[in-house]
């Protein structure tokens, strides 16, 4: 898992103009900033500027603070200061060596970095209160790459959703996805990481793949030995559950009827089928490339959730709330089978029936997960579900228990 701090939107940054022209990762500071040339600085490559494995020193000699908002006055500030290590041989954590790399990608693009922001990254993503210059000259803003963002909350929500869909925003590519993978991937390498860096500090593991370009690098699965274990096993069994036919002796009914109908009550259903939903994502985001194998029930599932609510004026109801409230429904799995490919127009005719804040457990848009997930409803929802879907009998309403074993319920959309 990745945590991006300003350093991260900066990183994207330079990715973005790394997609754009003939800047390289591997590119030495000589290549673009000649000023560098016969110095020990001008042979460190872009990625070791980004990865804190440069050798540059991390911030500048006090009393002096880099608070400048022109990335070229930076680089003159640093330009005479010694390297404190051999490129590549240690992580030490600092923000000049960021200013230096910022300072290649304005010479590759012809623009000052600010502007290469709002370009490249700010204005695709909608990010209107996000600026880097004017730096603010207090606390915690300076130097201007490594801690200089000032941003809003919505704002760096819609930065982090284009990382999580590897670059695109809508219908929008802001950076390509192994831009977004190099990003992401171990780039100290054999750098000497010390004890007491953030991430032991944090989670009391120590590792030496703490960091990728601009951003933190935690070891989720490895937190236990067994986790990685955990993880397949799920992946192997998540077929199964949705597939799980019942148990006569411990008095189970099946997961789900072959009309796609799951017998437990909406907000129990809800719940267990989002929560299954993400995992499978998780997985998908965590496995590129691998077969995440079929789950046919799921295509079935956006049917079902609309035979069993009430649409009406106003607020959406549920028929079969089961031991919650009338209010409850499934847009979040909704959602998130959306994400997971399936595409069917009656998920966002019944997303646009919700209304934001109905209940506890949705995915709103003043939420991350709602931001995250909530589909583009920009081209139009049906007005009316497809009926030619809708008007399948069940032979079990979720969440009833049928006494008459054979008798088809009354379908619920009338």
């Amino acid at each position: 898992m990745s945590l991006l701090p300003a350093s991260g939107v900066a990183a994207a940054v330079i990715g973005a103009v790394v997609d754009r022209t003939d800047l390289n990762w591997e590119d030495p500071v000589a290549k673009w900033l000649p000023q560098f040339k016969g110095d020990a600085k001008g042979d460190i490559l872009l990625r070791q500027l980004l990865s804190h494995t440069s050798g540059v020193r991390p911030y500048l000699p006090a009393p002096r603070v880099d608070n400048y908002n022109h990335l070229d006055s930076a680089v003159t500030e640093i330009l005479p200061l010694d390297t404190v290590f051999a490129p590549g041989t240690r992580f030490e954590y600092g923000g000049l060596a960021m200013q230096i790399a910022g300072r290649m990608a304005e010479v590759a693009m012809g623009k000052e970095f600010e502007s290469l922001f709002q370009e490249l990254i700010a204005v695709p993503l909608g990010m209107t209160g996000s600026h880097f210059t004017p730096v603010n000259t207090d606390g915690g803003h300076a130097p201007m790459l490594g801690g200089g963002l000032c941003t809003t909350l919505n704002d760096y929500i819609r930065f982090l959703k284009m990382i999580y869909h590897n670059g695109r925003f809508g219908n929008k590519e802001i950076l390509k996805p192994e831009t977004v993978q190099t990003m992401q991937v171990d780039q100290v390498r054999n750098a000497v990481v010390a004890p007491g860096e953030y991430v032991e500090k944090a989670l009391g593991q120590h590792h030496t793949g703490i960091y990728g370009l601009g951003e933190w690098r935690e070891l989720v699965e490895n937190e236990l030995p067994e986790v990685k274990d955990w993880v397949e096993q799920l992946h192997e069994s998540l077929p199964e559950w949705f597939d799980f036919a019942g148990d006569a002796l411990q008095q189970k009914a099946k997961s789900f009827d072959e009309a796609g109908g799951m017998y437990e009550s909406l907000n129990y259903t809800n719940f267990g089928i989002q929560e299954a939903l993400l995992f499978r994502i998780a997985w998908i985001n965590t496995h590129p490339g691998q077969n995440s194998g079929n789950i046919p029930q799921l295509a079935k599932l956006p049917n079902y959730f609309s035979q069993v609510c009430y649409p009406r004026t106003g607020m959406l109801h549920s028929l079969n709330f089961g031991d919650s409230h009338k209010n409850v429904s499934a847009e979040s799995s909704m959602m998130l089978l959306y994400a997971l490919g399936v595409k069917d127009p009656t998920i966002l005719w019944y997303i646009t029936q919700v209304e934001q804040g109905q209940h506890r457990d949705g995915f709103f848009l003043n939420r991350p997960m709602g931001f995250l997930y909530t589909p583009d409803l920009s081209k139009g929802a049906p007005v009316t579900p497809s009926f030619e879907k809708l008007l399948n009998y069940l032979p079990i309403l979720a969440g009833l228990r049928c006494a008459i074993r054979g008798k088809k319920m009354l379908r619920c959309w009338l």
